[in-house]
Formats: C-alpha cells, sequence, structure tokens
C-alpha cells in the first residue's frame, strides 16, 4: 500500500498505517483518516489541544466507528486537524498548524472538522471521518468543495469520540463523490431508514437572507434544476414560522454552551490549560450558562424542531452550505465573530431538528466551491444519500 503525501498541512499524525484492516469488504484497498476526536488505541485524542497530550488521553482502543470500518476493507492512516476543542466554524486552531484550503487558496477551510475535510479536497484519502455540533461536517465540506454527511442524530456510535455536546453531536463524513457517502453509510448507520417521497422542493427565503448574493444565487439556481428533475414544485416559503431564525441560533448557542461545561469544565477547571483567546472566550461564556436558561433555550429548541418537522413534511428542504464562499484567512477576529454568528442562525435549525443533511458541491471544479445541503426528515438519511447520487449531473 502506497502512502499518499500531506500536502495540505491536514494531519497531526500520519501518513502512516495507523491502524490496518481487519476483515475484506465493500471498503477494500480504502484510505480513511479521522478527525482528532476519534479514539485511536496508541495514540492521544487530543481534540486540537496540545495540552491533551498526556497518558491521560492515550487510547487504548479504536472508537467504534473505526473498528467497523477496518472490519469492512478500510484502513487508517492518519488523525487530523481540528479547531481547538471543536468549538469553532473557522478551522483556525491558535495552538497547532491549520490546514490549507485544496480547493480555495488563501481562504479557510472552516471547521471544527478543518483537516478532514482538507485531507479528501486535496485527493489524500478517499473519505474522513468527522464530527457536526453546529455545522463542523457542513460548512468545511461547503468551503473546500467536498461532498459530507451530517446524519440523523442518534444513527451512528458515538463510542469512543470525545463529546462537546452530547445531544447535538453527530458523527459525519466526507467523501470524493456522494456514490462514496453512501458506501460508509452502509456500514455505519445504524437503526431504521424511514422511505419518503419529495412533493416539493423547498428553499426558505428566511435563510436565503442571511447568506450572499452570489451564494443565494447559485442555491436558488440549483434548486429550480433539482425540482425540474424530479418534476415537483419549486417554493420558497420561510422556515421559521414566526421570525425566530436569530432565537434559533441564540438557543443553540445556550444548549451547546451549557452542555460544553459539563463536558470540558471539571478539566478545565482542574489543570487550568492554556487556550486560544477565541476558545477561551467561548468556554468562558458557556461556564456562565445556567441550567435554568438551558432550560428555557430547550424549549425554544422544541419549537424549532416543530417547525423544521413541518416544513419538512413531504418536502425536500435544500439549504446554503454556508453564508458565503470560504473567506480568506486574513479574517480579522470581529469578523470573524459575525461571521460564526450568521453561520449558527444557517446551520442551526437542521442541528436542533436532528435531522440529515447531505451536502454537495455545486460549482465547476474550477470554481471556490459552493455547497447545497439537501435536508430530509428523520432517518430518511439513506433517501437522501440515493437522490444526492441520482442528482449528481445536475449542475450550474
Amino acid at each position: 500500500m502506497t502512502l499518499p503525501v500531506d500536502t495540505t498541512g491536514a494531519l497531526r499524525v500520519g501518513p502512516a498505517i495507523l491502524a490496518a484492516n481487519t476483515g475484506d469488504g465493500p471498503l477494500n484497498e480504502l484510505m480513511f483518516v479521522v478527525k482528532d476526536l476519534f479514539a485511536v488505541a496508541g495514540h492521544h485524542t487530543a481534540a486540537g489541544s496540545p495540552e491533551r497530550l498526556t497518558d491521560a488521553f492515550l487510547a487504548a482502543a479504536n472508537a467504534q466507528v473505526i473498528d467497523r470500518l477496518l472490519a469492512h476493507g478500510a484502513t487508517l492512516i492518519g488523525i487530523t486537524h481540528q479547531d481547538e476543542l471543536a468549538y469553532s466554524l473557522m478551522g483556525q486552531n491558535a495552538r497547532f498548524p491549520n490546514p490549507t484550503n485544496p480547493r480555495a487558496p488563501g481562504s479557510i477551510t472552516g471547521g471544527s472538522s478543518s483537516g478532514s475535510a482538507a485531507a479528501v479536497a486535496a485527493g489524500m484519502v478517499p473519505f474522513s471521518l468527522g464530527t457536526d455540533t453546529g455545522g463542523s461536517i457542513r460548512v468545511p465540506a461547503s468551503y473546500c468543495g467536498v461532498a459530507s454527511i451530517r446524519p440523523t442524530h442518534g444513527r451512528v456510535s458515538m463510542d469512543g469520540v470525545v463529546p462537546l455536546a452530547p445531544s447535538l453531536d453527530t458523527v459525519g463524513w466526507f467523501a470524493d463523490t456522494a456514490q462514496r457517502l453512501t458506501q460508509v453509510a452502509n456500514v455505519l448507520l445504524d437503526g431504521e431508514a424511514v422511505k419518503q417521497t419529495f412533493h416539493t422542493v423547498r428553499v426558505p427565503r428566511d435563510i436565503l437572507k442571511l447568506v450572499s448574493d452570489d451564494v443565494a444565487a447559485v442555491t436558488r439556481t440549483y434548486a429550480a434544476k433539482v425540482a425540474a428533475t424530479l418534476g415537483v414544485p419549486l417554493d420558497d416559503a420561510p422556515l421559521a414560522s414566526s421570525g425566530q431564525l436569530d432565537a434559533y441560533a441564540a438557543a443553540f448557542v445556550t444548549v451547546q454552551g451549557f452542555e460544553i461545561w459539563q463536558s470540558y469544565g471539571p478539566w478545565i477547571t482542574a489543570t487550568n490549560p492554556t487556550l486560544g483567546p477565541g476558545t477561551a472566550q467561548r468556554l468562558h461564556a458557556a461556564s456562565n450558562v445556567t441550567k435554568e436558561q438551558a432550560t428555557q433555550a430547550s424549549a425554544v429548541r422544541n419549537a424549532c424542531t416543530q417547525d423544521v418537522t413541518a416544513y419538512l413534511d413531504s418536502a425536500l428542504m435544500l439549504l446554503p452550505g454556508a453564508v458565503s464562499r470560504a473567506p480568506k484567512t486574513t479574517l480579522n477576529d470581529d469578523d470573524q465573530l459575525v461571521l460564526r454568528q450568521r453561520l449558527l442562525q444557517l446551520t442551526s435549525p437542521p442541528g436542533l431538528a436532528g435531522v440529515p443533511c447531505v451536502t454537495v458541491d455545486v460549482t465547476p471544479h474550477e470554481s471556490y466551491p459552493i455547497g447545497v445541503s439537501f435536508v430530509g426528515p428523520a432517518n430518511t438519511d439513506e433517501v437522501l444519500l440515493d437522490l444526492v447520487s441520482q442528482l449528481a449531473a445536475v449542475v450550474l
């Protein structure tokens, strides 16, 4: 087996055979890499923090999803860089080197699954594992021009994966093609698939108000082609029944912050680790979220879930994968904060509702990417994957 070269700086460990395949199957001869949240036997699970490169975080066994991939023929060759503690969407880590974006030179990869997206975009591996809590699969997939899936919450094991906000966390993956997404899905997805026929394609106009003009135009044009191909109507009904996208994003931040402090607070309090400024600021805010605030935010989350569920009744929702093309790496801290707030308004509704999102690049390969996410009801992951594969020829 000839190992690839890491041309993007995507890997913290590798390329090297970290875990060879243990069986034969549909993933034979395929190499993959994993985000630095997945336990890899004999290696540190650093979560993007050099403070965790200690014996306390040395994994004795692989995460369950890794063992499943190995049993079906795949070989693990690397652990990727990510945002610090997975608590960002920028793909920028003050403590480790940042991967470069092969499809958008001089631009950020997006995060927090930055290295996993970059590795696939560079052609280093055909697929990689990441996680998505608030957009950490969808945003880098859109910025780096690769296919990805954020599965229905609970359909993929999180055993052996460092938690961030458990009620929102999902294992997801990036791939070089939509068909490859399905190959991996056939190995990793648990639970019963739900059949669904889509009678409408919907692109919510309140969501499109959040994004740049070029992303909005591309999403509308692509959605029209998808609707025409499927022979169904296209509409732009708003997603939030009472204009509550900002409230949904705020609820997401509160729920996430409360759960993050439950996950990381004891370690941070005990060890006082050095943190990058952005991570430190967000963790300080998370430490101040009260249980009462989290409970109130959960009620807003329930309202969001009801809106999303009603919106997806017999409808396929198409959303931009991100609010703009990948911004330049020179983006300053204030602009990063504004961008993160806009991104969370876009990514929060599917995340709060726990529904599947399959994201694909819809632009010509020579241009800076724009991703579009296919969103369906809970447990329609397989339907979305099949649909995206069928629509692979539908491009701008």
